[in-house]
């Protein structure tokens, strides 16, 4: 039944142009935001409980799948590809309601962020560090937690420099290792209360049963995250990558789950060998 929805969501979103913005409830507004590694827009009052997508002007989906889904209060934060202009926000609900709003301009966020890893430690705490490049009111970073990646919580906060041009490195220890593994981010707030958030990093000790391997994100610019493995088994014993005529190329471990292909190799398709089996990448 969720492909089946999934695959309606994505046909509305070809024709929702057409709809009338006030089928959304009064007051109901979606923001796009720039930041330095993730874009993504905000819907406040929307209808609750509702998947949601974002299209460019051509009508093209340009949000990643599975759709989040709005709170009770309508509300609900939507990353779309960097690479694409938003247009348009979908909002639809299982019993058929829907509406959509239209996107203003992206605003740029001024918190940018070099580095965000994750680093298993023998006691099985991990230890999350990140380097900012540059600072311009930043208040705090609220490091935040998932077990299955799409639903987040709050777990701690560091407190940000404020006003900095040059590179700072912060840190924060976990010792709660939710059932062996986790995803984790960083929402970035500004002193007004601006938000951004970091890429989604995943970590997986060994100590709990390991699901289906798998690679994240596809595309990739150029840091894949390997899920379904062991921190201890990334290395260049159990990976290999290649380009598409069977060449290896490089890459280097920078997380427990992390790794960089070469960032100079130019766009196109890769092929991923992880403990045996196959994965075919796509670099934007």
């Amino acid at each position: 039944m969720k492909k089946i929805y999934s695959v309606a969501l994505i046909l509305f979103s070809l024709w929702a142009p057409s709809m009338n913005a006030q089928n959304c409830p009064p007051g109901a507004n979606a923001q796009a935001f720039i930041g330095f590694t993730s874009c993504y827009v905000s819907i406040q009052g929307a209808l609750p409980n509702s998947e949601v997508t974002i299209q460019n002007a051509n009508g093209q989906l340009i949000s990643f799948l599975p759709a989040p889904v709005t709170t009770p209060q309508g509300n609900a934060l939507v990353f779309y590809d960097c690479n694409s202009s938003p247009s348009v926000v979908n909002i639809v609900q299982s019993a058929g309601r829907a509406c959509q709003i239209l996107l203003g301009a992206p605003i740029n966020l001024p918190i940018k962020i070099k580095t965000f890893t994750a680093q298993p430690q023998n006691d099985n705490s991990v230890i999350l560090r990140w380097t900012s490049v540059l600072e311009a009111n930043a208040s705090k970073y609220v490091i935040q937690k998932s077990t299955d990646g799409r639903n987040f919580i709050d777990i701690a906060e560091v407190k940000a420099a404020g006003n900095s041009q040059t590179a700072l490195n912060y840190s924060y220890l976990d010792r709660q290792m939710a059932n062996g593994s986790a995803y984790y981010r960083l929402k970035l707030v500004d002193l007004d209360g601006t938000l951004d958030f970091t890429k989604i990093i995943y970590i997986n000790n060994g100590k709990a049963g390991l699901l289906p391997l798998s690679v994240f994100p596809n595309p990739f610019r150029s840091e894949v995250q390997l899920k379904g493995v062991a921190a201890s088994d990334v290395n260049r014993k159990n990976i290999k990558v290649y380009n598409a005529m069977g060449s290896e190329v490089n890459y280097r471990v920078v997380g427990g789950n992390s790794i960089v292909i070469d960032p100079t190799l130019p766009k196109g398709v890769y092929i991923l060998r992880l403990k045996g089996e196959v994965f075919k990448l796509f670099k934007e």
